[in-house]
């Protein structure tokens, strides 16, 4: 007996992932969010070369001085950087999937060439335009795959049912809580998916409406290593993969990102001049400036956008520069 119904994709949980990855906003505010996705690799990679103890003995694991002194955040700033550093590269990289460009070209790679599915899995049967994400709930590596298409029934042809398909994808294995898709014309299928917590039980089967024969069957198992590795990131990034331990150490990293930024806003507040931004001076050795600009040559080419807010950047400060100059040779 049917007790109750539900848009699909209406609940509250839904509404925050949606909110997440900023789909209720269009490709504009994506791209923004895949700037700053790129910068914070950026920053992460560029704060630790600067961190990098060059014959310094102090604020490297340590923290001088007390909180009335610029070294104290400097050291919290520094040690604290380099504590969580790599989870926030971890969570900014697992996150980065869903951005505009970047995600998209990721995305294509991960999906291989057959139909959106990883290379190897069978799809010598009819696909239809439909994607599998507008069916139901399906995982980043999956988004792409096109779903398949019963034959052309025979005449007097009759669909197995609702009931008889759940059965069907009982005897498969679909790990409980399946959901499914119905068919929506006659040649369409039933499609079971379950994407529990547990990457392992990942997996999506279609069914000829007719027949009940499988016409595709994948797991988590059957995706290529780029999806693999990619899909574990965002099971972890989303502190599904180890249960509560997981959540845990992602409220720690949370509480390590406030930290650096407010430890950062402090600094900065001390050591600005008066009437002025506080722009930290070039390093005084010419080749930890060039490091630096390595860095964001190579982040600014596996990150095309945050490359193209790069260059916007570097081309502000020269026009900025250059009416500085101006107005200072005019006055004198």
């Amino acid at each position: 007996y049917v007790l109750g119904a539900r848009p699909d994709r209406s609940t509250v949980m839904w509404t925050v992932r949606y909110l997440h990855s900023l789909r209720y906003f269009g490709p504009v505010a994506r791209g923004v969010i895949e700037i700053v996705g790129g910068w914070t690799i950026l920053l992460v990679a560029t704060g630790i070369y600067l961190w990098w103890p060059r014959g310094q003995a102090g604020g490297v694991l340590s923290v001088r001085g007390d909180r009335r002194r610029r070294v104290f955040w400097r050291d919290t700033h520094a040690v604290t950087g380099i504590v969580v550093g790599g989870f926030i590269v971890f969570l900014a990289v697992t996150g980065m999937p869903w951005s505009q460009v970047w995600g998209g070209k990721v995305n294509e790679w991960a999906n291989g060439h057959n139909f959106g599915y990883p290379s190897g899995v069978r799809v010598d049967v009819p696909m239809s335009d439909q994607r599998l994400t507008d069916t139901a709930q399906t995982s980043w590596s999956l988004e792409q795959a096109r779903v398949p298409e019963t034959p052309p029934p025979a005449q007097g042809a009759v669909p197995i049912g609702l009931n008889a398909a759940v059965a069907a994808f009982e005897r498969l294995g679909l790990h409980r809580g399946f959901s499914v898709a119905l068919p929506s014309s006659p040649t369409g299928v039933y499609s079971g998916s379950a994407y529990p917590d547990d990457l392992a039980q990942q997996r999506v089967v279609h069914l000829d409406q007719y027949s009940g024969r499988s016409l595709v069957d994948m797991s988590y198992a059957d995706y290529g290593p780029m999806g693999r590795w990619l899909e574990f990131g965002i099971n972890t990034h989303m502190g599904q993969q180890f249960g509560l331990a997981n959540q845990i150490l992602l409220l720690a990293v949370c509480g390590g990102i406030v930290l650096l930024a407010v430890s950062g806003g402090v600094m900065w507040w001390k050591r600005r001049p008066s009437r002025s931004m506080g722009v930290p001076p070039m390093p005084a050795d010419r080749r930890v400036f060039r490091g630096l600009l390595a860095i964001l040559a190579v982040g600014g080419v596996l990150f095309p956008l945050t490359g193209a807010s790069l260059l916007v950047m570097l081309a502000l400060d020269t026009a900025i520069r250059r009416l500085r100059g101006t107005a200072s040779r005019a006055a004198a």
